[in-house]
């Protein structure tokens, strides 16, 4: 029972690091001003493939699918019209709460563990 318990102390205080990690870096994000372009734009580029961004660099602009400019046009309506956003809005804390939201309450997915896989990966 001894080892449980200070495998359990132990389990605890890297949690409680891994926390104080998590703190600074949402500190950080919210500390990070975006604009309602710049909002898009880091959304844009996060469903880019590689060769999407490769093509972006060298033509400075891309046409995406209509699954991607959905999923797009999802997360940025999410950041305008979700309550718990209006706090932090036109923060980079924001604009990562609109795309895990997003993700989590708005978009549908076939069944739960289709969700789970996205949520996670």
């Amino acid at each position: 029972m001894k080892e449980q318990f200070v495998e359990a102390a132990l389990g605890m205080g890297m949690h409680s690091e891994y926390l104080k990690k998590l703190e600074v870096a949402f500190r950080l994000l919210y500390d990070k001003k975006a604009s309602d372009q710049k909002m898009k734009s880091l959304i844009t580029r996060g469903f880019l493939s590689i060769e999407e961004i490769k093509t972006l660099a060298l033509k400075g602009n891309i046409e995406l699918s209509t699954r991607k400019t959905n999923m797009v046009d999802g997360v940025v309506g999410y950041y305008h019209h979700t309550s718990e956003i209006n706090s932090i809005h036109g923060t980079g804390y924001g604009v990562y709460n609109a795309i895990a939201g997003y993700f989590q309450n708005a978009k549908a997915f076939r069944n739960e563990e289709v969700k789970m896989k996205s949520i996670m990966l």
